[in-house]
């Protein structure tokens, strides 16, 4: 039996906590930048709506990679009832939750901020069950506001398990080993741009945050395949000092060109991946 004690990845624990943090700030950003919103200030700024525009360019696509790298990890141990019921409480409930509290108070406040509706919070309580969000003038926040990114992620990962699992445990692991190997080969892992591209290519309608459903479910199969090849991780570090140059000069051809998008993206990815790798993966009470 191997008995040797599992690492754990502390850069993704920090990784992740960065950028949820970020989006944080990105939320707080949008009362000031020139986009309409949920509830806006009355003054707003050009600068603002620049940093937005850098943050939308790479923020979600990189939660789903830290996302799909931790499914890896979790799939490590136990049956695929337990991983199931694991997403339920940490993704089904909270979002369940949001629902009738805080996604409520959102749409009450937007409706307020708008002129849609006049009156308290309670008094707008049974207006919030007037259809769904998003379709129709509806209320409900059926993927609860700002936690839509749970509803996905929940739904991404239960549907996505059976070829997971055949990846991580099934007869699909030495396939995925030999392309990781490969991938592993100084620079080659820019080649996993490709079917992102071709995602943008074949037309699929961008939607939350400038991507489409499928680009983000390309990231966290890509995020779930570079956490099982450590050679391949280890490459991604040290390269970073490529991926940030490559990254910057995409980033500013981007605010120019639209078409610079998902190079961007792509590179700032493995940027934040390569220096997480090299600088924080340290334990500590902080984390």
């Amino acid at each position: 039996m191997n008995t040797k004690a599992v690492e754990r990845k502390y850069y993704l624990d920090w990784l992740r906590v960065l950028a949820i943090s970020t989006v944080f700030l990105y939320h707080s950003m949008r009362f000031f930048n020139l986009d309409d919103w949920h509830v806006k200030n009355p003054l707003t700024y050009p600068l603002i709506q620049n940093v937005i525009d850098f943050l939308d360019l790479w923020m979600m696509p990189f939660i789903f990679l830290i996302s799909g790298a931790s499914l890896f990890f979790a799939l490590r141990k136990g049956s695929p009832g337990k991983f199931i019921a694991d997403k339920v409480f940490r993704l089904f409930v909270p979002l369940v939750v949001c629902m009738f509290t805080h996604g409520m108070l959102q749409v009450y406040l937007e409706h307020i901020s708008h002129g849609l509706f006049s009156g308290t919070v309670i008094e707008f309580l049974p207006h919030y069950f007037t259809g769904i969000y998003g379709i129709d003038n509806g209320n409900f926040a059926l993927v609860g506001m700002h936690l839509w990114y749970l509803a996905i992620l929940f739904l991404f990962s239960v549907l996505c398990l059976p070829l997971l699992w055949w990846l991580r445990r099934g007869k699909g692991v030495n396939g995925m080993q030999k392309m990781t190997n490969l991938l592993a080969k100084p620079g080659l892992v820019v080649l996993m741009i490709l079917p992102f591209t071709a995602i943008s290519i074949l037309g699929m309608e961008r939607g939350i945050f400038g991507y489409s459903l499928g680009a983000y479910l390309f990231f966290l199969v890509v995020g779930f395949v570079l956490a099982s090849n450590d050679k391949l991780m280890s490459s991604i570090e040290k390269l970073r000092w490529v991926w940030l140059a490559i990254a910057l000069i995409a980033s500013v051809i981007f605010m120019r060109n639209d078409e610079m998008r998902d190079s961007a993206a792509w590179f700032l990815c493995l940027t934040f991946l390569g220096f997480g790798m090299r600088y924080l993966n340290k334990k500590s009470s902080l984390l």
